[in-house]
């Protein structure tokens, strides 16, 4: 089902890998909540009937034209309401949503094709949709002028309306001088402040707002093709510099090549990085690439961050053996930073802030000697202590390992249980990732409510945060200010546990209920730092991670939870983990 035939090759969308989870999805709510059967196979076949009569419009089979285009996004929208409605057991409520996968696709498929019917560019995808969309506007505001619902209605309008006539100035521009980074960064901002009025706006409306969300669709659809342009751009340089950068660095570690030079480089390869990075989130929030091409740009990302934090590692151990000689090649220490930047923690929290070689933004190897938290909070006696080394209870096992040295911990538990803090609503991402940053001495720690505040107000005018924070965008915080991440989706419980023996903190993605013994029905979705984990001397297996919990009150500092108990919350959710290199 996808729409090839009347497409220019540059206008055809590669093949999505979203139908068989969607179907999967479909078996597995039916399994869970039979009585909604038949609505979420319903829904299901409304969304691959739509794409079939796209297909058949694509490859002429059938009349097509604009009008026919358009109802199938007010067709996406009604789908989706249906959904909503749907129990939270037969509902997609994970990360990837795979029904939600299909509206997208549904809408990109459309706003391609109805570009490509238009005759002679006369009816483009947003002005046909923007003379629609003000009619939902006023559907909302007809009852009630100045309720909630109209206000955030109308602020939705106006930001894809915004959204959309940059999308006209950028399209127009020649390929030799398109537009860069910065400006399609404020329309993916703009079109994601335009989501969140309309979630709220649709919310106080009887029937949704479908030619709105319609309009910001096709917003999301124009921005995805030409960040995917400037996408591969960003990571042939990237590519080709890191490649480069590893040669001189490899020279300097020798003794030849100029470190200034080499410094410069890597400053501006973190910057490509940026952008690179940025650009991959945006691409997933929107939905308008299919899932394995997203991660495969997302690997491509993570085996560049691997190199850049090993040719960072040399060029600071050139410095410092510098240092040690009474010389001063890279200006990398406090004392000897560039006239205004400034000690790394009064960095300034909204924007990027430079993160190459000084030193406060180098993650700290953990301690040799890690010690952590207390596992269980009494100590038994001798006897006491035998018994819970052979215990079912992976809690007293673990504990008893500890005390008798049958264990090792690695990491810093005890040094980074003090940077959580309890979270002010639906920010867990925003904590875990003011965690790193208090950590890298980016932010203050001395208030940390405010510094959430901070982060709170920035990762919405980014567009990094709505109700909540998409998965998409779990460290987008973090990439803005150019902290090397390696971040992977869908990963086996083997690499996170990898990750975590390796010392480094770890944002790891869980269903909470299985770490809070919450009854609810449906998942819990939430983000925990892992600061370090216990390691058996005799199997040399994981007992289990400690980890910083900002959901409960008081914060969980330090917890200790057994890997199985930790496997399952994981195993229940997306699957998602990053690292700082």
């Amino acid at each position: 089902m996808l729409l090839t035939a009347a497409l220019p090759a540059a206008a055809q969308p590669k093949p999505p890998d979203v139908f068989a989870a969607a179907l999967e999805q479909v078996r597995d709510g039916c399994r869970a909540a039979p009585g909604s059967c038949d609505k979420l196979t319903s829904i299901h076949a409304g969304y691959l009937a739509e794409l079939a009569r796209l297909d058949r419009c694509a490859s002429q089979a059938e009349p097509c034209s604009p009008e026919l285009v358009l109802s199938t996004f007010r067709a996406a929208q009604a789908l989706d309401l249906r959904e909503r409605e749907l129990p939270d057991a037969a509902s997609s409520s994970g990360p990837r949503r795979p029904l939600l996968r299909l509206s997208l696709l549904l809408s990109r498929n459309a706003a391609q094709l109805y570009a490509h019917i238009a005759p002679d560019g006369a009816l483009e995808v947003a002005s046909k949709i923007a003379a629609y969309a003000p009619k939902d506007v006023d559907a909302a505001c007809a009852a009630a002028p100045r309720s909630d619902a109209c206000v955030q209605a109308r602020l939705s309008f106006s930001a894809a309306h915004r959204a959309a006539g940059d999308l006209d100035v950028c399209e127009k521009k020649p390929s030799s001088a398109p537009c860069g980074f910065d400006d399609l960064e404020t329309i993916a901002a703009a079109t994601e402040g335009a989501l969140t009025f309309y979630e709220a706006a649709s919310a106080g409306t009887q029937d949704g707002l479908p030619t709105l969300f319609a309009f910001i669709r096709a917003d999301g659809a124009r921005l995805s093709v030409l960040a995917h342009r400037d996408l591969e751009n960003q990571d042939r340089e990237l590519q080709a510099g890191v490649a480069a950068l590893s040669s001189r660095a490899d020279a300097l570690s020798g003794g030849r090549g100029d470190f200034g030079a080499a410094a410069a480089q890597f400053e501006a390869l973190c910057e490509t990085y940026r952008k690179a990075s940025i650009y991959v989130d945006r691409l997933a929030s929107f939905g308008y690439a299919d899932g394995a091409y997203v991660a495969a740009f997302r690997e491509r990302i993570n085996a560049a961050v691997a190199r850049m934090a090993a040719v960072r590692a040399k060029l600071v151990a050139v410095d410092a053996a510098a240092v040690a000689a009474g010389l001063a090649p890279g200006a990398l220490s406090a004392e000897r930073r560039p006239p205004g930047a400034g000690p790394a923690a009064s960095a300034p929290l909204a924007g990027p802030a430079p993160t190459w070689l000084k030193r406060g933004p180098i993650p700290a190897p953990p301690p040799g000697d890690a010690t952590a938290p207390p596992i269980l909070p009494d100590s038994p006696d001798a006897a006491g202590l035998i018994r819970n080394l052979f215990a079912r209870d992976p809690l007293k096992a673990a504990d008893a390992y500890r005390r008798t040295g049958l264990s090792y911990t690695v990491g810093d538990p005890s040094g980074r249980a003090s940077l959580v803090h309890h979270q002010s609503g639906k920010t867990c991402d925003i904590v875990a990732q003011q965690e790193f940053l208090a950590s890298l001495n980016l932010v203050s720690a001395s208030d940390p409510a405010q510094a959430e505040d901070g982060l709170l107000n920035e990762a919405a005018k980014l567009g990094f945060f709505r109700k909540d924070t998409p998965v998409a965008y779990g460290t987008s915080l973090l990439v803005n200010r150019r902290v090397l991440m390696r971040r992977s989706e869908g990963a086996s419980f083997r690499d996170l546990d990898a990750a975590a023996r390796r010392g480094g903190m770890i944002i790891a993605q869980v269903d909470a209920r299985h770490l809070w013994n919450a009854a609810s029905p449906g998942i819990i979705g939430h983000a925990v730092v892992i600061i370090g984990a216990e390691v058996s001397r005799v199997s040399g297996r994981t007992l289990g991670y400690y980890i910083n919990d900002s959901g409960t009150n008081p914060p969980g500092r330090g917890r200790f939870i057994p890997i199985e108990m930790f496997r399952e919350a994981w195993n229940g959710y997306s699957k998602s983990y990053a690292e700082v290199r």
